[in-house]
């Protein structure tokens, strides 16, 4: 016991040093657990921002691909319009001709394409090629006013059998020249019918033609030419070429002007709220759903109140929008022509001026001239618009940045931590149309040796309206190809006026409803057009490919001009009026007979009736084919259509798949690989949507879109994206 030694009590200062000790361990344990939850809240906050704007660049990226697509139907409706107009022009207006080939045979190789019989008193016929298709048309079964090149005059006893005392041989020669004027004046009616014919193919602007007849039914002299278009109502119904495609093409135009809106910045509820409300809420859809898919993603727990989330729209800039789309226009010139009748005895047709027909020499007969229509901008003032194509070097897709403030359970900062996100995303797959190189709508003139009369009192410019057909055809048709070949006349002269092949036997009753149903199958898609437009057609086995109703109607929202657009989409109504009005003073010679089938009255009611139909039809939706002021309305291409037949069949199986294609399969244009193997063989019909890095935007070393252009609209730098991307690995 000695050796213990008693401890010293302890004093105040010793008091409480564990505490310290244990309090610094907790404040660590304290600091580090803030450090590890603030961590993670970053983490999953940032992981959530940039799930966000994955969604909300997808979702820009997905109205981007529903645009095109819609662009890409309107364009190839723009072809079809054209198939309409040469349905008519080939065969409506060339049947006549008795080298058309009404059977499955024709005109062999070297023979007159487009040829008429030459008269040769005392000697023995011929076929004379016109070189050129020239619309002629006939309403009785025996009358070959459009197949004979020259009608000489009713014979007449030798004058000298005719004199004084023989008065029954005086009456006969009276009577005689009386049916020869008459008989003149039915070639000049039939010239001026023509001429009607081919003037409304290509501009009519009244589609039933009531207030055109209307019109001419009030105009004096011009009466006659209301009688003669009653006639022609069934064949010269609905709008013609040229309106129909400015009309389609200002359609295209306004979303192209909606791919194109400008990028917003700062974009957040408020500002996209003022976008919803907005006078053209479809032009401001692309920023609205971007930011409307990051909005609903965020959760309420993870960042600050909605104000602190914004987006910025990572897009080139060009002339008053985004520079994500160049649409250049596909033009055409060319000739389209209608076969006049010169009451002459020379030939070729010479300029004449006569004031009655039955005043004209006795001994002149009927000699066909052809009349060109030039559709040119030398005579017009402009060059026809029958498509679109995309310039390869310009790549439509969406990048965007997304911020927002983030909550932190501990936070050191006098405000919530701001974060960014980035994501780019890009439609793909499909096409507008082939390139300007394939955009051909014309083949070269009439070849050496044709009638030399053509184009008496115009001026010609080379060309003839046609496309390629079949998938052999070259992109620059001739005469031999395209349109002018005699299994496709054939073929459309067949479905269009339920030709019987072997005995040519005609059904008895065409009207307005069986040429709809002629124009339905001419506007089918062809080989040729295979994987060159975008083709709207539903297949039965692929659920991913649905465009139609139950009716066959496919409607597209596409205003036929914006409230705030500029000139290049203003009213169509005030540019075609132009247009007549150009079109008035340059066709006042065309007829020979001396007399314009385009008279005042004509040119005051397709002015009157362009105007009724944009400012009254449109804006009550019953437009032609139930078009809209916003909507226009466009037919499943490869089944009849139901409103005139109720019911929808596959469209005309007799036809062979050379001449047309009724398979959508053979019409997709996108890639194979789709979601598992049942579906890869089908393809992909339209535009999808891919995500993209954003350095490949920013460089685009190597990318083309085309497979051999580099696209220019890189993306922006500005704004801080210049340093944040290049630090992006993904």
């Amino acid at each position: 016991m000695r050796g213990l030694k008693k401890r010293a009590p302890k004093t105040a200062n010793e008091k409480g040093q564990v505490s310290i000790f244990i309090g610094s361990m907790l404040l660590t344990f304290f600091l580090f657990l803030a450090f590890v939850i603030n961590t993670g809240m970053i983490v999953n906050a940032k992981i959530n921002l940039q799930n966000a704007a994955d969604l909300a660049a997808y979702a820009g990226a997905a109205v981007q691909a529903r645009q095109l697509n819609d662009i890409g139907y309107l364009n190839y409706e723009m072809r079809r319009v054209f198939k309409k107009f040469l349905f008519r022009y080939y065969v409506v207006g060339n049947s006549t001709q008795p080298t058309f080939p009404k059977g499955n045979g024709g005109p062999t190789s070297g023979a007159a394409r487009f040829g008429v019989t030459e008269f040769v008193p005392g000697g023995s016929n011929s076929i004379k090629d016109l070189g050129v298709p020239s619309t002629c048309v006939t309403f009785l079964p025996n009358d070959n006013f459009c197949a004979i090149r020259n009608l000489p005059p009713i014979p007449r006893p030798a004058g000298g059998a005719i004199n004084s005392l023989d008065a029954i041989m005086g009456a006969l020669d009276q009577q005689l020249t009386t049916l020869e004027g008459i008989r003149k004046e039915g070639c000049v009616g039939i010239g001026q019918m023509n001429q009607m014919l081919m003037l409304y193919w290509l501009w009519n602007t009244d589609p039933n033609l009531d207030a055109v007849v209307a019109a001419l039914s009030g105009a004096g002299n011009t009466t006659t030419y209301a009688e003669r278009l009653k006639v022609l109502r069934s064949l010269s119904a609905g709008l013609g070429l040229i309106p129909r495609e400015i009309f389609l093409r200002k359609r295209i135009d306004s979303l192209n002007r909606y791919v194109n809106f400008a990028p917003q910045k700062k974009v957040d509820v408020r500002k996209v709220n003022a976008l919803k409300a907005g006078s053209d809420w479809a032009m401001h859809e692309r920023t609205i759903q971007a930011y409307l898919s990051a909005y609903h993603t965020l959760g309420e727990g993870t960042f600050s109140e909605p104000a602190s989330i914004t987006m910025d729209e990572i897009l080139p800039e060009g002339s008053g929008g985004a520079d994500l789309l160049k649409l250049n226009d596909v033009n055409v010139e060319f000739d389209a022509f209608a076969t006049d009748f010169a009451i002459d005895n020379k030939d070729p047709c010479q300029p004449f001026t006569v004031d009655k027909p039955a005043s004209a020499d006795r001994n002149a007969g009927c000699v066909q001239c052809l009349v060109s229509y030039p559709q040119s901008e030398k005579l017009t003032g402009f060059k026809p618009v029958v498509g679109v194509a995309k310039d390869p070097k310009i790549m439509t897709y969406y990048a965007i940045r997304l911020q927002a403030k983030a909550k932190l359970l501990f936070n050191p900062y006098a405000e919530d931590l701001t974060l960014s996100a980035y994501a780019a995303a890009q439609p793909f797959g499909s096409r507008i149309g082939p390139s300007l190189t394939e955009a051909f709508f014309n083949s070269p003139g009439a070849p050496s040796g044709a009638v030399n009369s053509r184009c008496t009192n115009t001026t010609c410019f080379g060309s003839v309206p046609n496309i390629p057909v079949k998938e052999t055809d070259a992109a620059s048709p001739t005469l031999d190809s395209g349109w002018g070949q005699n299994d496709v006349l054939f073929n459309f002269y067949s479905a269009g006026f339920g030709i019987v092949p072997g005995n040519g036997a005609v059904q008895q009753s065409i009207g307005t409803t069986e040429l709809l149903k002629a124009y339905h199958v001419a506007m089918a898609p062809n080989p040729w057009e295979k994987g060159r437009y975008l083709i709207p057609a539903d297949a039965n086995d692929d659920p991913f490919v649905s465009n139609y109703n139950s009716a066959g109607v496919h409607a597209i929202w596409a205003p036929l001009f914006t409230g705030n657009s500029g000139a290049a989409n203003a009213n169509p109504a005030d540019e075609i009026i132009g247009y007549i009005n150009k079109m008035a003073q340059s066709y006042t010679t065309l007829t020979n007979a001396g007399q314009s089938i385009f008279s005042p009255a004509a040119q005051g009611a397709l002015i009157s009736q362009i105007n009724a139909y944009v400012n009254n039809f449109l804006k009550q939706g019953k437009g032609e084919d139930g078009e809209g002021i916003n909507v226009v309305r466009i037919f499943d291409p490869i089944s009849t259509r139901v409103d005139l037949v109720g019911r929808r069949d596959p469209i005309a199986p007799a036809i062979p798949d050379t001449i047309i294609m009724r398979d959508a399969k053979r019409l997709k244009t996108g890639w194979n690989d789709v979601l598992f193997s049942d579906y890869k063989s089908k393809g992909r019909a339209g535009y999808s949507v891919k995500f993209v890095p954003l350095n490949l935007l920013r460089n685009a070393s190597g990318v083309t879109t085309n497979g051999s252009d580099s696209f220019a609209n890189r993306l922006p730098t500005a704004d801080g994206v210049g340093n944040d991307i290049p630090e992006m690995k993904h």
